[in-house]
């Protein structure tokens, strides 16, 4: 059955904070009110798209009828990661989405989190967009070469540099880390590419407080 946690007159964002800490990627949902707010995590065994329906459906009949206008066929899937509706659109004409660096993609991206935010005012998610799990494969390989950077940081003592990464990638591996004591992250670089920084906690403690701040990003 669904963990819900119910809250009045507190700061959500702080809220959010201490669940990252304790979940860091983990599925949950934020349902807003005037009285206050909800957290709904589903237990071991539930499917975190139960959580969603009413929203996945909403984006699944835009997104068809979308591909439609184009006169593109494609499979339309869904998963949840933290806060985030990731859609991905697979299919003979899915790598259209690719080209340009992916810009078509980001259009869609932007155009249905809208979307989202207007349609479900009291739902606090967001929507990532993927075509052939790109972006999700990517993420998932950073994830894991993150836990090697980790593992030899802890072995060495010393800081493992992850190469470059967007704000959303950057977000994932701090969230990712955020309930491990013994490890800290921090962002380094200038611009929208920067990298992480994966070091033993001992060594760097107050990286831990820049971790909890970027957990609230979008």
């Amino acid at each position: 059955m669904t963990r819900e946690l119910t809250y009045e007159n507190q700061d959500i964002n702080e809220i959010i904070k201490g669940l990252n800490r304790e979940m860091g990627n983990q599925p949950f949902k934020v349902l807003i009110s005037e009285e206050g707010f909800k957290i709904q995590i589903p237990e071991d065994g539930e499917d975190p798209l139960d959580l969603f329906h009413e929203e996945v459906d909403a984006l699944d009949e835009v997104i068809e009828s979308y591909l439609q206008s184009i006169g593109i066929d494609g499979e339309i899937g869904f998963d949840i990661l933290g806060q985030t509706i990731w859609v991905n659109i697979d299919g003979a004409d899915a790598g259209f989405f690719l080209k340009n660096r992916g810009d078509l993609l980001n259009d869609l991206q932007y155009m249905l989190e809208v979307y989202l935010n207007r349609m479900f005012p009291d739902v606090k998610a967001y929507v990532k967009c993927d075509a052939e799990a790109r972006r999700r494969s990517h993420i998932d390989s950073m994830l894991d070469l993150a836990k090697k950077k980790a593992a030899h940081a802890l072995d060495s003592g010393e800081p493992q540099k992850l190469p470059p990464m967007n704000a959303y990638e950057r977000r994932v591996i701090h969230l990712a880390f955020l309930p491990d004591e013994t490890i800290a992250t921090r962002s380094h670089g200038m611009g929208s590419l920067k990298q992480v920084i994966i070091s033993p906690a001992s060594s760097n403690k107050e990286v831990k407080t820049e971790n909890e701040a970027a957990s609230t990003e979008a």
